[in-house]
């Protein structure tokens, strides 16, 4: 019997002491570990980590290790054996990893084994957005300083699992301070802010030479910029950390919303226009006019009499009235030339496209009463499409004039004949990052190339752009992690990441152009540019119904009320108009306003977007009749028009090829005149998208891209035959 009971004992002690060596025997479920090897996670403690595993394997001590490496997809899946605890094969592994790409959890689940599943990252998800769940026993682990708490939450929320937060600091960037930073623009005019500071705080900046400054704030500050005459002008800060400011004699100071204290605003000066009295400032409106003082005894003819008298008013050759330019040219075919109407008859335009010009070389100067420039709406609202692009309206002192003189056909005369020979620019970009990787021998060199010249050149304006094209013919998997590193750098400059939406419209990588849009939205919400661009991205990724709705809240202006869309009106109704037109059967148009249920067709519709706004270019349409005119974005010749681009923040502008002598040949040249700061090398993307039967069932449309960087380089940017 006390033998019997003995062998009880010792059955009952072995299974309370001998537990873990009992367990060590057995094995343990599979373990799938997810590594994150995207660009942020640089900076991961490894020690840490480390740390956590070895702990993990001590009580795992046989597993099987389905290790899966991911950054903007999963790049690699290995498997280990873990035999009594031991991992040191696989922690080789780890130490020699290479961090590339940006993030997406995005097929982790696909390749995920049931067991026990460990997620190594800092959470900032940014490509192909998905938030995973798991069938198994999952551990969130980060080790990172600066982390998205959100995304780590609902990793382990959605699969019932935990979070092992191993940073010291339990903190993100957007809780605290960061460095916003700028440049001062306008020549001779930086010295007028002597300090900037934070609201609330003595300490400030001061501007450096060459007017740039960063300053440390946290989100939600008011950024003071103190002028040497004593005012003051104050900024709410958001989450877009770069802050530039316009300077000019002319103008005073451009800072997105500026307040400025201390000034006293006068009330808006009234004229007489063809309706009455009308505010100068009224939106729509631009009416100027002079007396026959004015005009005085020295004019000979009636070019010389309006010579100079009027802004953004432009002569066309040898000073011709008759080839007046009133506003922007935004129409290709047809008249770019304003409407001249005497005592309330409209004389016959000149053509800027067939070249035939009106001779305006009998009206007499001393005859005049007084003349009167209607831009706007006060000119097409009297005079329909003849006065799209603004009226002169010449009162004469008798009420009448001549016979209008016999035409003669001026056009030789004119120096807007086409005899250049541009073809489209087949020369290699260059630059050292790209000639070191056509060095290399295979692909695996290069890359390994381009890894060791990150660290030298991530932060130029196009590198992940450039390299990203490199790569592209050879492995589109590895260039597109290259190309995601953009969207991981919080501080890379709006320039950049426009760039980037324009690359992924070029590639048809539509859920990365989403991506994209979605993150300048996020960082640039004061641009207007950045609701369009994503109303863009969601109609070439088919979801019609949410692209017409954001275009709806831009027309009406409730997508944000503090932004001015009027810049972006015509683009934003006539994609409202075409997607209706389009995708009816994919929309809900119960509450369509009827204004936009009638399409507009053209035999050609041009868009042309650009990354940069403040870089100058010069557009040149060649018409088949071989005339041409350009379209120049410079602050000398369409100065009021960068303006509005920098305040309301677009850069855009869309042309119509209409009318049957529109037939034939069309070229588009583009000319680059550089960036305003000459030390600037930011290069200018510039974007065409060619739209042919457009608002017709068939339209085709083809979008061309050029990298421009060298100064007064030209190049033939489209060739478009009309049929």
């Amino acid at each position: 019997m006390i033998k019997k009971f003995s062998k009880v004992i010792l059955s009952v002690l072995l299974c309370w002491v001998m537990p873990g060596v009992l367990s060590a025997q057995l094995e343990s479920p599979s373990t799938t570990l997810c590594w994150d090897t995207s660009l942020s996670m640089r900076e991961r403690d490894l020690d840490k980590e480390f740390a956590f595993l070895e702990s993990f394997f001590s009580e795992h001590q046989n597993t099987t290790v389905n290790l899966l490496l991911f950054s903007n997809t999963v790049h690699a899946r290995e498997k280990f054996s873990i035999k009594s605890g031991g991992w040191d094969l696989l922690k080789q592994r780890l130490e020699e990893l290479t961090y590339d790409g940006g993030t997406s959890f995005s097929g982790l689940r696909e390749y995920a084994m049931k067991g026990n599943i460990l997620i190594f990252t800092d959470g900032h998800q940014n490509t192909a957005i998905e938030s995973p769940y798991f069938e198994g026993e999952v551990t969130v682990v980060n080790s990172q300083a600066y982390y998205n708490q959100a995304n780590l939450n609902l990793l382990a929320i959605l699969s019932g699992g935990n979070i092992a937060n191993l940073a010291e600091k339990v903190t993100t960037p957007d809780s605290g301070k960061q460095e916003y930073f700028g440049k001062i623009h306008g020549n001779e005019m930086t010295g007028k802010i002597v300090r900037i500071s934070i609201k609330g705080q003595e300490r400030g900046v001061k501007p450096a030479a060459d007017g740039s400054y960063a300053i440390e704030a946290t989100e939600g500050d008011i950024l003071v910029l103190e002028e040497r005459e004593g005012n003051k002008i104050e900024k709410l800060l958001g989450a877009n950390p770069n802050i530039d400011i316009r300077l000019s004699a002319a103008d005073g100071i451009t800072l997105e919303e500026v307040v400025v204290t201390g000034e006293k605003e006068e009330p808006a000066e009234e004229s007489i226009t063809a309706y009455g009295k009308k505010n100068n400032d009224a939106v729509g409106y631009a009416v100027q006019s002079i007396s026959e003082e004015e005009i005085g005894d020295v004019s000979t003819t009636v070019n010389n009499a309006t010579q100079g008298k009027f802004s953004g008013m432009r002569l066309g050759q040898n000073d011709d009235l008759s080839q007046v330019i009133l506003r922007p040219s935004n129409s290709i075919l047809g008249n770019n030339y304003g409407l001249i109407v005497i005592d309330g008859i409209a004389l016959q335009q000149s053509n800027s496209a067939t070249g035939r010009i009106v001779d305006t070389g009998f009206i007499d100067p001393r005859n005049i009463a007084d003349i009167t420039v209607l831009k706007g709406l006060a000119a097409t609202n009297r005079f329909g499409s003849m006065g799209a692009n603004g009226v002169i309206l010449i009162r004469t002192k008798t009420g009448t004039y001549g016979e209008e003189r016999e035409q003669k056909d001026l056009a030789l005369l004119n120096d807007n004949i086409y005899e250049g020979k541009l073809k489209v620019s087949s020369r290699t970009l260059v630059t050292p990052y790209l000639k070191a990787l056509k060095k290399a021998k295979n692909l695996q060199e290069a890359y390994d190339i381009y890894l060791d010249q990150r660290a030298a050149y991530e932060k130029a304006p196009a590198f992940y752009i450039d390299v990203f094209q490199y790569f592209n013919s050879a492995s589109q998997p590895l260039a597109l992690r290259i190309l995601t590193n953009v969207l991981e750098d919080n501080s890379l400059k709006y320039n950049t990441l426009r760039a980037m939406l324009f690359k992924c419209q070029e590639k048809n990588l539509h859920e990365l152009e989403l991506e994209t849009a979605e993150k300048l939205l996020e960082r640039f919400p004061e641009m207007s540019q950045s609701y369009f661009d994503y109303a863009m991205a969601l109609k070439h990724n088919q979801r019609y119904q949410e692209s017409l709705d954001e275009l709806l809240r831009m027309a009406d202006g409730s997508v944000n009320p503090d932004i001015d869309f009027s810049g972006l009106k015509k683009s934003i109704d006539t994609e409202i108009k075409n997607l209706v037109y389009q995708q009816p059967g994919s929309l809900d148009l119960s509450d369509l306003p009827v204004n936009y249920r009638n399409n507009l067709t053209y035999k050609a519709r041009l868009v042309f977007e650009w990354n940069y706004q403040e870089a100058e270019f010069e557009l040149q349409f060649v018409n088949p009749q071989n005339r041409f005119f350009n379209w120049e974005h410079t602050s000398f010749d369409n100065g009021p028009r960068l303006r509005q681009e920098w305040e309301q923040g677009f850069s855009r502008e869309e042309f119509e090829i209409i009318g049957q002598e529109s037939k034939g040949e069309w070229l588009i040249n583009v000319k680059y005149l550089g960036n305003p700061e000459a030390s600037d090398q930011t290069p200018l993307f510039l974007r065409c998208k060619v739209i042919k039967d457009f608002g017709r069932s068939g339209q085709q449309e083809t979008v061309h891209l050029v990298r421009l960087h060298e100064k007064d380089n030209e190049e033939q940017l489209v060739k478009l035959v009309i049929d």
